[in-house]
């Protein structure tokens, strides 16, 4: 109650500033867009373009898309830019650039490239596109996606078919190129990889138009598409960080859609009527997460054991997040290839962490920081819940709300906060993607490092047999329980609201937000 008292608070004066604001200013708090206009251009029997607007929870992470390293960016990318594979809603693979495919060997799969794909600039779209993209990544460590593709070697067949090959076996080759967003290279080479990052030119269903950095992304459809023009001519992707601030333009029709809404304002939204709110299962795990990378009591395993077994999941789960989530034990949940549901998370148990604390040396409590961002949804009311956790087995925890680029970017450099908490899962998620990105050594996410750690992964990477593949995978879910090398929270379900006039759009596992295949009723 407490909860959802403080969020109508937060609403209420959200919407005392939105209808503060007159059509000629400029709103911070709920975003703007380059000239002001509503989320719909095209009301019922209009002949004129269909424009919608949305709201994305924080910036995308680039414009070029060997730096996309969030579902968010890779969202909007996939309206820009199309990939030799995509997924379905159920995360299975299906053809896009490629119309088939086969395996070759252990190490070798082929594609064979559809033939009536044209850039953005009219350039036509051929194998040597696809060896660019790749080989560009490999050649350069300071991209972002640079270790998730450099193991990756593509060559041209002929014009239209293409061979990548892997340094050792791969099988999840197609989820992986589910996040390689092809570029051109010819238009690429031409104006310098700084220029392409302004100015991107795709094969996508939408034309890149505008951004403005924190503020606004615009893409027009593309008349030459390959998979046929899009119904909804123009959209304006929305930076609109306060989840109060989405509600409300949402409410006052100036947004047709908006994610990261919470449990407590589903009802009520659903009951307007001319919004539709849904819920749906994701694959993304939320975790909290240590910073072993710094000297302080963290490197104690004893400490990073408390922690573990001071949170009780389940009160988290259906107390704070109204029981729109699932607990996880690990880092899998059932949706990833290896999931083992025989593995065990850690206990709830108070007078252990108390006890552990003790033996580590603080039997009179410690103060720890944690961060968070609020692009993880309900992020601030689980932070404040596991802060009152701690604090009853004596651990103080001082919390700190940054913007997530900011938070990325401290992960990365290794100077975040000893807690913090981070959520993975989107277009590729799966088993490898996690243990690689946040707990291998030297991974953009990863505040953790054990050479064995290291090793044990690879092989489960690597290994073709699906038996042996998920026994060593079930080594790895365990391996972090164990270690305490972070603590699994849930998987959360996402929730989402939108105009009733906005038809065609489905949730997603993978949580993409897409609509290319959406129209206006």
């Amino acid at each position: 109650m407490k909860k959802a008292i403080s969020f109508a608070l937060t609403l209420a004066l959200g919407l005392s500033l939105l209808a503060g604001c007159g059509s000629g200013g400029k709103d911070n708090s709920s975003g703007s867009t380059p000239n002001n206009d509503s989320s719909i251009s095209t009301p019922n029997g209009s002949t004129g373009p269909k424009e919608i607007r949305v709201a994305l929870e924080s910036d995308i992470a680039a414009l070029d898309p060997r730096n996309a390293n969030s579902t968010m960016t890779a969202s909007v990318m996939s309206h820009i830019f199309s990939k030799l594979v995509s997924t379905d809603a159920k995360m299975n693979a299906v053809p896009d650039l490629a119309e088939s495919w086969e395996q070759v060997d252990e190490l070798t799969w082929r594609f064979h490239l559809r033939k009536d794909v044209t850039f953005h600039d009219g350039s036509p779209f051929t194998s040597a596109d696809v060896v660019y993209t790749l080989d560009s990544i490999a050649a350069d460590n300071t991209w972002r996606l640079y270790t998730d593709f450099s193991f990756m070697k593509a060559s041209a067949v002929d014009e239209y078919t293409v061979d990548i090959s892997t340094e050792e076996p791969y099988p999840g080759l197609l989820l992986r190129l589910n996040y390689v967003h092809i570029i051109p290279k010819e238009y690429t080479e031409s104006v310098g990889n700084e220029a392409f990052a302004k100015a991107p030119v795709g094969t996508g269903p939408y034309k890149f138009v505008e951004r403005a950095k924190d503020e606004y992304v615009v893409v027009e459809a593309y008349d030459k598409y390959f998979g046929g023009k899009p119904s909804i001519d123009k959209i304006t992707f929305s930076i609109i960080p306060e989840t109060a601030s989405r509600i409300a333009a949402l409410e006052a029709g100036e947004i047709m859609f908006a994610a990261g809404i919470p449990s407590v304002e589903k009802d009520r939204l659903a009951s307007l009527g001319t919004i539709n709110v849904v819920d749906y299962p994701t694959s993304r795990v939320s975790f909290l997460n240590f910073n072993q990378l710094v000297e302080g009591p963290l490197q104690d395993i004893r400490v990073r054991q408390a922690i573990c077994h001071a949170i009780d999941l389940d009160m988290l789960i259906n107390g704070v997040l109204d029981g729109y989530a699932v607990k996880v034990a690990s880092l899998s949940c059932p949706e990833y290839d290896g999931y083992d549901p025989n593995v065990q998370g850690h206990t709830y148990d108070p007078e252990l962490s108390k006890q552990l604390l003790a033996d580590a040396g603080y039997p009179d409590g410690l103060t720890l920081e944690a961060s968070y961002s609020q692009s993880t949804a309900n992020a601030s009311d689980v932070m404040q819940f596991v802060a009152a956790q701690l604090e009853k087995v004596g651990i103080k925890v001082e919390l700190v709300e940054m913007e997530s680029a900011q938070q990325r970017d401290m992960i990365s450099a290794g100077t975040v906060a000893p807690l913090y908490l981070n959520a993975i899962g989107g277009p590729y998620a799966n088993i490898d993607l996690l243990a690689k990105l946040c707990y291998s050594t030297g991974e953009r996410y990863s505040t953790y490092s054990n050479p064995e750690f290291d090793a044990l992964r690879q092989k489960a990477a690597t290994t073709v047999d699906q038996t042996e593949r998920d026994a060593l995978n079930s080594q790895l879910q365990q391996w972090v329980v164990d270690e305490a090398a972070g603590l699994s929270l849930y998987q959360p379900s996402a929730i989402y609201a939108y105009s009733s006039k906005l038809t065609g759009w489905e949730p997603r596992a993978d949580e993409m937000k897409l609509f290319f295949n959406c129209d206006l009723a």
